[in-house]
Formats: structure tokens, C-alpha cells, sequence
């Protein structure tokens, strides 16, 4: 039971005849559940503050730590929480790709979106790179600071690498460990879904993945500091 008769509120009312406040118990109800979540995913991130605020962010929370298999539709975030739905694509082993993502308040409405080539590499370098890069587009945003951040992408891997950077492959180790110290100083949150519930992402990373004929673009680590710099081919990338 989230309520019991030792509730004050809940006692007023039963034995006093005191008129029934549906937001006092609505509060207590957020409340219990907000700690319950702690006490059961201590190592979360989200504050019992920001679930009371807003419940849905439960979901976020237990679709994390349980891996739970939900709807294969896009779902918006919390109140007050922007989503950046971003995906990577190769056309092969040593052969160039793109990255791409959108970001979304919890109407739905597109605030911002990319979609950039990226050069040679192994086929989960551009999974990488879009994590990478769409930290670096919000934390240079008007939206950052102001809203808080989860990131979904279909590459498990790349997320789990996230989480435990010491597991990532020597070769890719500086772009995850930086993701990872950033994740953690912001209270930025990854979140693996579906393909299917991340096709928008999706076409935009294909749609300069290099299909055709095209010089590549090297995304530099120079980036994350905000001083983006000029790469062979230019980038591509496009607010919405």
C-alpha cells in the first residue's frame, strides 16, 4: 500500500471529518513511490525531487535497470527533460558512415537535429561518435542548463561501454571515458531502445552515410571543448 492509516493526512479525514485534499494525497503518493525507486536503484541518477515531480520519469528509470520491453513507439520525456534520439550507420569494415539525431521536448516538437558524415573506422565507431557529438551540440545549446538530458540510441554496446568505459576498446577509450565523466557531471542519462523506436535517428544518420560520392568528415576531439574546427569535407550538421 503507498498509503496507510498511520498518514496523518489520511487519519484527519477518517476519524475527523476533515475535507479530503486530493493533491496532500496525491503528493504522499508520489512521494512514497519516489522513495521506493531510491531505496530500490540506489545507484540512479534521478533525484526524488525530479519523480515526484513528474512520475514518468519511473519509467526511464525501471526500462535502465530492468531492461523492460515496452511499445515500439516513441514515447516523450518527462516534464522539465529533452530527448535526443541518435543513431550511427556504416556502409561497411573501412569504409566511411554518418551519424545523426533529433532532439525532442516532451511535446514531441523538434528543437534540434543533425546528420554528418564521418570517416573510416571500425562499424561501431559511428555509434560512438553520435553519442559524442550530440552531448557536445546540447551542452553548447540555449536548452542546456535549463533542461535535463536522456540520450536513447539501438547500439547496447556503445550504451554499456558508457557505463563501464573500461570495458571499451583501446581504440575508441578517449571518446568514452570523456562521454562517461560527462554523463556523470551533467545527470545525463542513456537509455537503450529498439530500432524501431528510433527510425527517425536513424534515416538522418543514413542519409549522409555516404550512399554516394563524397569526401568523409573526421569528427576532432576538439569539438567537445566548443571550438568546433574545420575537417576535410566540412560539416554537414543542420538545426531544425
Amino acid at each position: 500500500m503507498l498509503v496507510s492509516h498511520n498518514d496523518p493526512g489520511i487519519n484527519e479525514v477518517v476519524f475527523k471529518g476533515a475535507n479530503f485534499d486530493s493533491l496532500q494525497l496525491c503528493f504522499i503518493i508520489k512521494t512514497r513511490v519516489a522513495w521506493w525507486v531510491k531505496a530500490k536503484f540506489p545507484s540512479s541518477l534521478v533525484s526524488i525531487a525530479e519523480i515526484v515531480a513528474d512520475l514518468r520519469v519511473v519509467e526511464i528509470v525501471l526500462s535502465k535497470e530492468l531492461s523492460l520491453v515496452v511499445p515500439a513507439v516513441w514515447k516523450p520525456p518527462p516534464v522539465g527533460w529533452l530527448k535526443f534520439n541518435i543513431d550511427g550507420a556504416t556502409r561497411g569494415v573501412g569504409l566511411g558512415g554518418g551519424i545523426g539525431g533529433i532532439l525532442k521536448n516532451e511535446f514531441g516538437v523538434s528543437l534540434l537535429s543533425f546528420s554528418l558524415r564521418v570517416g573510416a573506422g571500425p562499424p561501431v565507431l559511428p555509434e560512438v561518435l553520435a553519442i559524442f557529438y550530440c552531448i557536445w551540440l546540447f551542452v553548447n545549446s540555449e536548452f542546456f542548463g535549463r533542461c535535463k538530458l536522456v540520450v536513447e540510441s539501438d547500439c547496447k554496446m556503445a550504451i554499456d561501454w558508457i557505463c563501464e568505459p573500461a570495458n571499451a576498446p583501446s581504440c575508441l577509450e578517449s571518446w568514452v571515458k570523456k562521454i562517461a565523466e560527462d554523463c556523470v557531471s551533467n545527470r545525463f542519462i542513456f537509455h537503450h531502445v529498439i530500432q524501431a523506436k528510433n527510425m527517425e535517428a536513424d534515416s538522418l544518420a543514413k542519409l549522409d552515410c555516404g550512399w554516394g560520392l563524397f569526401e568523409s568528415v573526421v569528427i576532432p576531439m576538439v569539438l567537445w571543448s566548443g571550438r568546433a574546427r574545420d575537417c576535410k569535407g566540412g560539416f554537414t550538421g543542420k538545426l531544425c
